[in-house]
């Protein structure tokens, strides 16, 4: 019993210095391996060259060597097992008799292969000199059954250590073979690639330009931060951190609009604003002020406002109920006197006020909404032009500037109206009609005849006022009907005649008119004594008589023809040229006022203008030429 501790000392320090040993015989068999591999790559390079594969098997060839590598590397492999296995269950059976053993088994157990080999270098090391001792002095039996024992345990771990370096090499082997199959597909792509790249230029620095840019935008998307664009109902307006940043100010800015335009605005954050990520560095983003003022001065956020609505149409929205009950009572009010006792006063059309969805754009302040209903539509009327009437006074009858009246005719000549002509009047036409019903008493015209008086010494077409007409007068009181102030009905209730009206007396020509060509004689043009003469005057020559007299004295036509300019020269002024053929013309200058117009015809003895001193004139009076194939002559030699 007393030499059995010292055995399995000794054994345990065989068995390290086995391991030992065995870790040598290693190192000569892996160089061995490693000579026996570079034989096995040059192979494999050989039939690479020859046949494009390293599968030998598939062209019928497979070296020797390469056989004789790998029964070695399955001869390495189980005798590493089989060592594994016996090492593993004799240390079992010593950990039974032995705590440092039971250690060392839990140890391994545990995976701390490292620290169980530490801690039996260290045990072993202290028995290396009493065990070669206490060996000498075993029985010759006992020291033949160490020896066998130590060549058994020997053997496995050898046949362990050629398992592994076998699985090692099978391992590299693997490796190598799947390497050169990558680098060989790798070179047939490349090959194909080069070919591809030759007749695809251009499209291949396209991919190459697109896989750059992309690179470059995950780069940047790796550095840069997340903001978000948000936007109301499609319109961009700003960048937050945060979503919740203009989520969290919705109320508060609902009640802003709500104090400051009126109404009942609302902003729904999942159906009317929308959010887009965005990627950036230092990006500027909106305070909370900025988002507030950005969404407050939208013009299409949602509200509810109140319609003022006439026979199912919305003619304006105001902020509240309120209001718009105050524009009506303005619109009735403006066709309304406070002096005036009304016995009905009305809107004729159906209006109600109705609450309705819209936008903030859409909701008007009372003035503009008591604009939007006076003006809704325009109105276009026609007037007949009578005589005596002037532009400026039928612009001012029809509520109308000049220019307004002007730009509705604009073909028309303001400064020569006919009687009988048509001139469209157009005005605005309210959306509403307010209809008035009152008893007013008031003064009245009764309007004069006219009384016409053929006179044979003048053409048809001249006429004189012989007597002016005046209008009557007469107090009625009425029953008067107004729709927007404009009187639809009058029902007389009472009258009294003030003054008789007096006929207006007008003579009129029936003598023919002559033929409106030239005669080939002429008559005096106008009434007046000659101031000068036809010839040489202030160093030039004047190339007709001057006729003065009073300004607006009628200019006729010393003869007939055809009116060839009426128009405006410096020197002239006013002035008339008419043409009477046979190369004979005359002039009429300096008129106040010209009556025909160019390309009319003219009869001799026709009222044509209106004496004057417009252009380079002295006073009124009329300069009249006579020419002959355009050349002056005096006219006073062709005057009776």
């Amino acid at each position: 019993m007393e030499q059995t501790v010292p055995v399995k000392q000794n054994i345990i320090r065989k068995l390290w210095n086995g391991f030992l040993r065995s870790g040598e015989r290693m190192r000569e068999e892996e160089e061995e391996i490693r000579d026996l591999r570079l034989e096995q790559l040059r192979a494999e390079e050989e039939a690479i060259e020859k046949y494009g594969s390293v599968k030998f098997a598939e062209h019928g060839e497979e070296p020797e060597r390469d056989l004789k590598f790998f029964e070695l590397m399955d001869a390495i492999g189980e005798r590493f097992v089989r060592l594994r296995n016996a090492v593993w269950a004799w240390m079992k059976r010593m950990a039974k008799k032995s705590a440092a053993f039971a250690s060392l088994v839990r140890l391994i157990s545990k995976r701390s292969r490292a620290r169980a080999m530490r801690m039996a270098e260290r045990a072993v090391s202290g028995f290396d000199d009493a065990g070669e001792s206490i060996f000498e002095h075993l029985p010759e039996s006992w020291q033949a059954a160490y020896l066998t024992l130590e060549d058994d345990v020997v053997s496995m771990v050898e046949e362990k250590e050629e398992a592994v370096r076998s699985r090692l090499a099978l391992w590299r082997v693997k490796r190598r073979t799947n390497a050169l199959r990558i680098h060989d597909a790798g070179t047939v792509a490349w090959e194909r690639i080069r070919f591809f790249a030759g007749t695809n230029s251009l499209l291949c620095f396209a991919i190459a330009f697109t896989l750059l840019f992309t690179a470059a935008g995950l780069g940047y998307n790796a550095y840069a931060h997340r903001y978000y664009e948000y936007s109301y109902n499609g319109k961009l307006l700003g960048t937050v951190k945060e979503k919740r940043d203009v989520t969290d100010t919705i109320d508060l800015i609902v009640e802003k609009m709500d104090a400051v335009y009126g109404g009942e605005f609302r902003i729904d954050a999942r159906e009317d604003l929308s959010f887009r990520a965005v990627y950036g560095s230092n990006l500027k983003t909106d305070s909370a002020d900025e988002i507030l003022t950005n969404l407050s001065y939208l013009q299409d956020v949602s509200a509810y406002g109140y319609a003022i609505v006439a026979d199912g149409e919305i003619l304006a929205i105001l902020e509240n109920e309120t209001a718009a009950k105050v524009v009506l009572r303005k619109v009735v009010s403006s066709y309304t006197d406070e002096n005036v006792s009304y016995d009905e006063k009305t809107i004729r059309e159906t209006v109600s006020v109705e609450r309705v969805a819209t936008t903030k754009s859409h909701i008007l302040s009372e003035e503009a909404a008591l604009s939007a209903i006076r003006s809704a539509t325009k109105e276009t009327r026609t007037y007949t032009v009578a005589n005596g009437d002037t532009f400026s006074a039928i612009a001012g009858l029809a509520g109308l500037t000049v220019a307004e009246l002007h730009s509705y005719n604009p073909d028309v000549n303001t400064d020569k109206l006919k009687v009988g002509q048509v001139l469209l009047l157009e005005s605005e036409k309210p959306a509403l009609t307010v209809r008035t019903v009152s008893e007013e008493t008031f003064d009245e015209e009764i309007p004069f005849e006219t009384v016409y008086v053929d006179d044979e010494g003048l053409y048809q077409g001249e006429s004189y006022l012989k007597v002016a007409g005046k209008a009557g007068e007469h107090l009625v009181t009425a029953t008067v009907v107004r729709e927007n102030g404009d009187v639809t009905e009058t029902e007389i209730l009472d009258e009294t005649i003030l003054s008789e009206p007096v006929s207006q007396i007008v003579v009129r020509g029936t003598k023919p008119v002559p033929a409106r060509e030239g005669t080939g004689t002429f008559i005096w043009p106008t009434a007046g004594y000659i101031s000068s003469r036809f010839g040489m005057r202030w160093g030039r020559l004047h190339m007709g008589v001057d006729i003065a007299f009073g300004l607006g004295i009628p200019i006729y036509a010393a003869d007939g023809g055809t009116v060839i300019a009426s128009n405006w020269n410096d020197s002239y002024g006013y002035f008339i040229l008419i043409d009477h053929g046979n190369g004979i013309s005359t002039r009429y200058a300096h008129c106040s006022k010209l009556l025909v117009d160019i390309g009319e015809k003219v009869y001799q003895g026709q009222k044509i203008a209106l004496m004057g001193s417009t252009g380079n004139s002295t006073g009124p009076h009329l300069h009249f030429e006579v020419r002959i194939n355009d050349v002056p002559k005096d006219p006073l030699n062709y005057l009776p």
